[in-house]
């Protein structure tokens, strides 16, 4: 407890990471978050 999301937060910047050094013509500047449910929890 008192971590909640936490993890989830690390491991799924960890996936972005790694699709930004795979596809260098995504601009890391001009992303944007959305999610309903659990993802706008993620996302706030």
């Amino acid at each position: 407890m008192g971590d909640y999301g936490y993890k989830d937060y690390e491991d799924l910047m960890l996936g972005l990471d790694d699709v930004l050094a795979q596809h260098p013509e995504i601009d890391p500047k001009a992303l944007y978050v959305v999610g309903g449910s659990y993802g706008g929890f993620m996302t706030n």
